[in-house]
């Protein structure tokens, strides 16, 4: 039986790709500080150049527009196992696109409605949804497990009732540094 082969890790190919650390700096303060790819940094730049258009429109260049922001959304897709790039977003952070979720809600909600919310979340998925409490929105907290510091869906299923509109957890935690 043969034995799968280990290549090793070419740690200054690695370094390479990511051009804001070639300054000895190592930044761990938050997602703010998270150092971008090299060629995602490229394809942003192409995109730009060329393809920075209005989407939907019938000429060449929006339609390569519409394509590469399909391509990226399916790519996103398929990190994230969604079922469909139409379930993707992009925006400028996670703190603003919740922001505006939970403003686009808030006429879709009412006193009673509840809301399920994680404290290994960050603040960017639970100060919309507190806010919402001004209104009458239910907050509620899916806690973590204390043996296994994971979400288990065993605890959710007590909090979900017929007035439970959303429940509100990313797909990795910069707390606990989890998928």
């Amino acid at each position: 039986m043969a034995t799968p082969s280990t290549k090793s890790l070419d740690l200054d190919y690695v370094r390479s790709q990511f051009p804001g650390l070639a300054r000895g700096w190592t930044f761990f303060d938050n997602a703010g500080g998270s150092q971008i790819l090299k060629i995602a940094v490229e394809r942003i730049n192409t995109f730009l150049y060329e393809k920075n258009v209005q989407l939907g429109g019938s000429y060449e260049v929006s339609q390569a527009a519409a394509a590469a922001l399909y391509e990226a959304r399916t790519a996103a897709m398929h990190l994230v196992h969604a079922q469909r790039p139409e379930e993707i977003v992009f925006g400028n952070s996670t703190t603003a696109l919740l922001q505006n979720l939970a403003r686009a809600m808030h006429s879709q909600l009412t006193a009673g409605d509840e809301i399920i919310i994680t404290v290994s979340d960050h603040e960017s998925n639970i100060g919309p949804w507190d806010r919402l409490q001004e209104r009458g929105v239910i907050l509620k907290i899916w806690p973590l497990n204390k043996e296994t510091l994971s979400l288990d869906l065993a605890d959710l299923a007590p909090l979900m009732s017929e007035r439970t509109k959303l429940v509100c957890v990313t797909h990795c935690s910069n707390i606990l540094g989890s998928i």
